[in-house]
């Protein structure tokens, strides 16, 4: 009897990994890290739109994973959560008490609710946010928050304000951009530690002109004072940025300056001097946009995306890849292929996608094999796969 049960078992713990959440592809996306967990919400795919709007899902980083070998990836599927909101092109922030909360804000189909609060606690999605009493317009913004709940984000393409979202009492606050006459949008916003938020870049909603980059647009939290900060040194002169990351030691990244895969540095120990990063190896696809930013510690998760094979015509497809770029040494970046482990460089080439062929493949190995040593040792076998802190990881074949 013990050797049909443990029979049973490894062969579910087979199909448990090969019935493993691997999210699709999508562009559009919103991320956020909390404690040892990036978490991903909705984005827009041109098959399953439906399915994807909705889809609430974290990468475990606490857990060694390849991204070269998409089933060693640990997403862990919380769709089955009732009350996920369909979005895409929004943004995301923690807050309320003890910051407990995700706040999942805007929409590009302005579809209610505006803001959709994801409880950490009790692992709860709550819509009522007291946004009946505003009127919003954003798209593909970034939030920042400050150390007492207060979200920020510039409330482009409608009218010209910075608005304050109070996460532990649910109020609004606007506050009018005094120091530009035109409305921004698009910008790069990153809060400093000192309660500085930069606005970098971007496009004005009148004619769509870009932000000129002479000069950073400021808010000071603490002051509530408008400023300016200019830049030295020669960097991009204008730029419609994915997104930005501060490092540990003080360097704004922003990706999408001229390209959407470039990165222009803005060194901010030094008078915010623009620098030239050195990127050692050349992996990202240059045609990818619309991909989700991630700082973990030294290293930054790029995320899904749009692979555009003619900008012009929009056309193309979303992409289902993670990328990893280890910016521990300022100014000298390295793309990697994993965390947790030891890490190797990208080869200066595509990825190869792992097949499904291969996957069933090694299934059918794995599953015979796993028999073969049930009958060997079954006791042995389970015990030391339950025992062990990661799930049993199926690898390619050998051809």
């Amino acid at each position: 009897m013990q050797f049909f049960l443990n029979i049973y078992l490894i062969l579910s713990l087979l199909t448990n990994n090969l019935n493993a959440f691997t999210p699709i592809a999508r562009d559009l996306l919103s991320t956020i890290k909390v404690d040892d967990k990036v978490y991903f919400h909705g984005g827009y795919n041109d098959s399953s739109p439906n399915i994807t709007a909705t889809e609430f899902f974290y990468l475990d980083i606490s857990a060694p994973f390849n991204v070269n070998d998409k089933r060693t990836i640990p997403w862990v599927n919380l769709s089955n959560i009732t009350g996920s909101p369909a979005k895409h092109g929004h943004t995301a922030c923690v807050g309320g008490t003890k910051k407990s909360s995700i706040f999942f804000i805007g929409n590009v189909r302005d579809v209610p609710p505006f803001v959709a609060q994801f409880d950490l606690t009790r692992q709860k999605w709550i819509t009522s946010t007291n946004e009946s009493t505003v009127s919003l317009h954003i798209n593909r913004t970034q939030c920042v928050t400050s150390g007492d709940g207060i979200i920020y984000f510039l409330n482009g393409l409608t009218t010209n304000n910075l608005v304050n979202f109070n996460t532990i009492n649910f109020t609004w606050t606007f506050i009018p951009v005094t120091v530009e006459n035109r409305t921004m949008y698009y910008c790069s916003t990153t809060m400093m530690p000192d309660g500085v938020i930069i606005f970098i870049g971007g496009r004005y909603v009148d004619n769509n002109s870009f932000v000129s980059l002479e000069k950073f647009t400021t808010y000071n939290t603490t002051s509530a004072s408008w400023g300016f900060i200019i830049p030295s040194g020669f960097g991009p002169s204008t730029c419609f940025p994915e997104g930005s990351v501060l490092t540990n030691y003080g360097h704004i990244l922003i990706f999408g300056c001229g390209e959407a895969f470039n990165i222009s540095v803005v060194d901010t120990t030094n008078n915010y001097t623009w620098i030239a990063p050195i990127i050692t190896n050349d992996y990202i696809p240059k045609n990818l946009m619309s991909y989700s930013l991630t700082l973990i510690g030294d290293y930054v998760l790029m995320a899904f995306g749009f692979l555009y094979t003619d900008i012009i015509l929009d056309r193309g497809s979303q992409s289902d890849s993670i990328y990893i770029l280890n910016v521990s040494q300022k100014n000298n970046y390295t793309w990697i292929t994993s965390l947790g482990q030891n890490s190797t460089a990208f080869p200066s080439s595509t990825p190869n996608t792992t097949e499904n062929t291969s996957l069933v493949i090694d299934v059918s190995i794995g599953v015979v094999g796993g028999i073969f040593i049930v009958i060997a040792d079954t006791s042995h076998l389970y015990s030391r796969i339950s025992q062990s802190n990661y799930s049993l990881i199926l690898h390619p074949a050998n051809t």
